[in-house]
C-alpha cells in the first residue's frame, strides 16, 4: 500500500504543467505506471475523468422532431466527482433542424 500512495503522490505532483509530455501522452504514461504497480481501482479514478456520451430526442412545440448529441465530463478529485461539465451541439443542430422543416 505504501508503494501505491507514493506512486500516486509522485504522479499527481508531476502534473501536466511540470511535464514535457502532451496531456494525452502523460495520461498514457500514468496509466502504464498504475498497471505496472498493480494499483487499486481507485488509483485510476484519481487520474481519469469519466465521460458519458448521449443523444437527446425532443419534439418542438411545432411538432418538429429534434435530435442532438452531447457529452458529460466528470472530473474527479480525491475519489469524488468535482462537477459535471456538459457539452452539446444543440445550439447548432436545433436551429438547422427547425430551418430545414420551415
Amino acid at each position: 500500500m505504501r508503494c501505491h500512495r507514493w506512486a500516486q503522490l509522485t504522479m499527481n505532483l508531476a502534473g501536466i504543467e511540470a511535464s514535457s509530455l502532451d496531456a494525452q501522452s502523460l495520461v498514457l504514461v500514468r496509466m502504464a505506471a498504475l498497471v505496472a504497480i498493480d494499483a487499486p481501482p481507485v488509483s485510476y479514478m484519481l487520474n481519469l475523468r469519466m465521460v458519458q456520451e448521449w443523444t437527446a430526442h425532443a419534439t418542438h412545440s411545432t411538432g418538429v422532431p429534434l435530435t442532438w448529441d452531447g457529452i458529460d465530463i466528470f472530473p474527479f478529485e480525491d475519489g469524488k466527482i468535482l462537477r459535471k461539465d456538459v457539452y452539446s451541439n444543440a445550439s447548432r443542430l436545433v436551429p438547422q433542424q427547425l430551418a430545414a422543416t420551415g
